[in-house]
């Protein structure tokens, strides 16, 4: 008995199916390359200019003096490079740029002016157009893409849970004049319309404080050594991201300076101000630097 031809309704759904299972895999081959060669531009970055890619040049780090980084290079890619932000056991170690007035060009270009003509937009590591190049304002705000692979600031986002926060509390950021240690104290959740939490400047110190108060009132971790009392936060540095399941909101990470010392200073020879100079660097963060570097570079 001849076999009985199947019906072309379900040769068409067939074909269909296989057409739509190709064009998903080839899909995600392209996001997952976008992925590679999004992340390769600031590895190579960090590995040129950050100057931690060489084991023999973690010894000498002892001090917060002793980073160094080639801001020349960084220059020659982009004028627009304002630091460099470090985050220890992390995959954070990006530039940071900044164009005055403009918060939004380095949501879809990268450092180096690169626009993603398909799959994943890294865009860079961004000071708000409202802050001051040098990161001189009372506050200042950094925004950087939750990236689904974990990179640029997908780690913070994960600080919402008070167990990541706590066992990431020490950033470094680093300028062209000013070498900072900071340290985190408080975490909010936003909705991207709430636009006074990028404020960057305060009438007075009464309103500065109050903006401080309202920071730690509504962060959503318990810092572990407890956070500052808010008299004793004199400038902030906050670090926004998406919340993943919800594009509308915002996760910051506020963070206070501990340390900092001006670019080229020696030991014993440091500008005073309203911050902190004792800048040694715990042995133990010696230790995860070359880890994180090694993992990065090999």
């Amino acid at each position: 008995m001849a076999k009985q031809a199947k019906p072309l309704g379900w040769r068409i759904v067939f074909w269909v199916a296989v057409i739509v299972l190709v064009g998903s895999l080839a899909s995600l081959g392209v996001i997952a390359y976008s992925y590679m060669k999004g992340q390769n531009v600031y590895d190579d970055l960090q590995s040129e200019a950050f100057g931690l890619d060489a084991n023999d040049s973690l010894k000498d780090i002892k001090t917060l003096a002793d980073f160094t980084i080639d801001w020349e290079a960084l220059r020659a890619i982009n004028p627009d490079i304002v630091g460099w932000l470090y985050i220890p056991d992390t995959v954070v170690s990006y530039p940071i740029v900044h164009r005055p007035g403009d918060s939004e060009y380095y949501l879809t270009h990268n450092f180096n002016n690169e626009s993603a003509q398909f799959g994943a937009e890294f865009g860079a590591i961004m000071l708000s157009g409202d802050n001051s190049s040098d990161f001189s304002d009372r506050n200042n705000l950094i925004y950087g893409h939750n990236m689904a692979n974990g990179s640029m600031f997908a780690q913070l986002a994960a600080f919402a849970d008070t167990e990541v926060f706590n066992a990431h509390r020490t950033i470094y950021l680093f300028t062209p004049e000013m070498n900072y240690q900071l340290q985190t104290f408080a975490v909010v959740r936003v909705h991207e319309t709430e636009g006074e939490i990028a404020q960057a400047n305060f009438a007075s110190e009464e309103e500065y404080l109050a903006f401080v108060e309202g920071i730690l009132d509504r962060s959503i971790v318990s810092p572990d050594p407890a956070a500052p009392a808010a008299e004793e936060i004199g400038k902030t540095f906050a670090f926004s991201t998406c919340d993943g399941a919800d594009n509308s909101y915002r996760y910051i990470t506020f963070a206070t300076v501990e340390d900092s010392v001006a670019v080229g200073a020696e030991e014993g020879n440091k500008s005073a101000g309203e911050e902190s100079f004792d800048d040694a660097v715990d042995e133990g963060q010696i230790d995860a630097i070359g880890s994180a570097v090694n993992e990065r570079t090999e």
